[in-house]
Order: structure tokens, then sequence, then C-alpha cells
């Protein structure tokens, strides 16, 4: 009765089908790879300055589909403890299919206060039509302020 279902050769088959199927659904076979770029700006004096950062498909091609993730921010030397900069916890992102890239921006608090350069990072998570090459985006915080020291004329009595 069953000996029809259970040939060798149909077994083989089934196997066979079966292992392609898995590996091609669970392979990402089908998706777009995406990756952050890096960023290096300069804070300015007061207010805030953006940094936007791009998310693209990997090889420069179009999405084939809606390509979604989520993103948050990290410390570096860059701190949120010294407001260097704007948390972002659970952002959102799309790269519509057609389309190459998506941004996504974090701000940077500007300051007078004579620093090294800093860093912080930008973190891709939660890719949907997706897989994530490269998923950590570093922003670097170029030094622009100085200090000066003056020398007043001196005396001698």
């Amino acid at each position: 009765m069953f000996a029809p279902f259970l040939s060798t050769s149909k077994i083989s088959k089934n196997l066979l089908f079966f292992g392609i199927f898995f590996l091609l659904g669970f392979s990402g076979y089908g998706q777009d790879f995406i990756s952050i770029d890096n960023l290096a700006l300069s804070e300015g004096d007061a207010s805030t300055t953006a940094f936007t950062f791009t998310v693209s498909v990997d090889g420069g091609g179009n999405a084939a589909s809606n390509i979604g993730f989520t993103y948050n921010t990290a410390n570096g030397t860059a701190t949120l403890a010294d407001s260097d900069y704007v948390a972002v916890s659970g952002g959102s992102g799309t790269i519509s299919a057609g389309t190459s890239s998506t941004t996504l921006t974090v701000q940077v608090n500007g300051d007078t206060n004579v620093e090294g350069t800093e860093n912080f990072f930008v973190n891709l998570s939660a890719p949907v039509n997706a897989t994530i090459t490269n998923g950590v985006g570093e922003g670097t915080i170029t030094n622009d302020d100085s200090a000066t020291i003056t020398i007043s004329n001196a005396s001698v009595a």
C-alpha cells in the first residue's frame, strides 16, 4: 500500500526537494544585502549638527522590495553623559522598492569645549526583506575647538 511512496528514488527526490527548499528559504536567497556608511563632521560651537548616515543596498543595485530595519545609537568616546549627541532608540528606516538607499539622521550637540575627536555608533538590526552585511556606522565628531593662552606684559618692580 505505501510502497509507491517509500521507494528509494521517491525518498531521494523528496529529500532533495526539501533540502533545496530549506536552503533557499532560510539562507536569505532572493533578499538584498544592506550596509550603513561611516561619517565624519565637525560638531560646531552651538545648536546641533545633523549627522546624516546612508543605508544602501550593497553593490549599487536597487531594492527588489521594501526593506525595513531598526536602528539605535551607542556611545563610543562621545557619550550621552557629556551631551555629545542625541540618542536614538528604536528608530526605523525603509529603503523603498526600486531605490538604492535611504538616510537616517543623528543630531550632534555643538559646544566650545576643547576636546579631542570623538565617535559614536549607529547599529542596524531587525531587517525585513534584507540581510545586514555591515550593521555598524561610525559617526566621528572631529575637533573644531581650540584653546588660547594670553600672556600679558610683565613688569619688574
